[in-house]
């Protein structure tokens, strides 16, 4: 199951939580219980072998996630 960052629609409260797709339209503010909407942050994942690269892009010092500068 996917983990997504909220922000509440009343108090703006950010917080993560891990639901399914299907129900992340109807998660709540776990303080106040407001409506909650989806951010879109960035992202990490992993290749085969331990290596990392994140949507960050391409940076000087590393282009292993990138194709080339």
């Amino acid at each position: 199951m996917p983990n997504y960052d909220f922000r509440c629609q009343q108090c703006s409260q950010k917080f993560s939580r891990r639901v399914s797709i299907a129900e992340k339209d109807k998660v709540t503010c776990p303080k106040c219980e407001g409506k909650a909407e989806q951010i879109f942050t960035g992202f990490l994942y992993s290749k085969p072998g331990g290596e990392s690269a994140g949507s960050s892009g391409c940076s000087s010092s590393n282009c292993r996630g990138c194709s080339g500068c």
